[in-house]
Formats: structure tokens, sequence, C-alpha cells
């Protein structure tokens, strides 16, 4: 609920503890994929694209809200999040040998 601040500030405390994990783990992957000279040009150019695609994002999502509602945004990204959920976990495993 909108008024509920115990409700509010642990989804929030979620959320923002899923992004860093997310964000940590990727990066590791990230960096571990490439050789070491090119480490910081990629890791640049990815949090380039991951800031700008929150920007674009950020905007869009107002947009939504603002022409249509919250309802319809939670609905579209549901079901963005279904779709990709469904497609990684029905993709093949390809695994790495060491």
């Amino acid at each position: 609920g909108p008024h509920d601040v115990a409700r509010v500030t642990a989804g929030l405390t979620l959320l923002g503890l899923g992004w860093s994990c997310g964000l940590i783990s990727g990066s590791a992957m990230l960096s571990e994929a490439v050789r070491l000279e090119h480490r910081p040009a990629v890791q640049g150019v990815s949090d380039l694209l991951m800031n700008v695609c929150g920007a674009v994002g950020a905007v869009l999502a107002g947009v939504v809200v603002g022409t249509l509602s919250y309802g319809v945004l939670g609905t579209a990204v549901a079901v963005m999040v279904t779709v990709t959920g469904a497609w990684l976990a029905l993709r093949p495993v390809h695994l790495a040998s060491a």
C-alpha cells in the first residue's frame, strides 16, 4: 500500500538488494569474459548502456503512467519479466569446459 511505510520500506530494501546483487554479479561476469587489457573499456561501455537504458526507461515509464495508468505500467513490466524469464528457462544451456 502507498501509505504503509513498513511495506514500502521492505519493498524498496528488497529492490535495492536485488539490484545490487544483479549489478555486482553481472559486472563480475562481464569482467571475467574479456581480456585484462579490454576490461576498463568494456566495463565503461556497459555502465554507459545501463545508465542510458535506465534514463530512457524512466522517461517511458513516466509517459505510460501519465497517459494510461500505473496498472498498465505494472502489467507491461510483468509481461516483459515473464517473457524474459521463460526465454532464459527454456534456452539450451552450454556448459563451459575448464
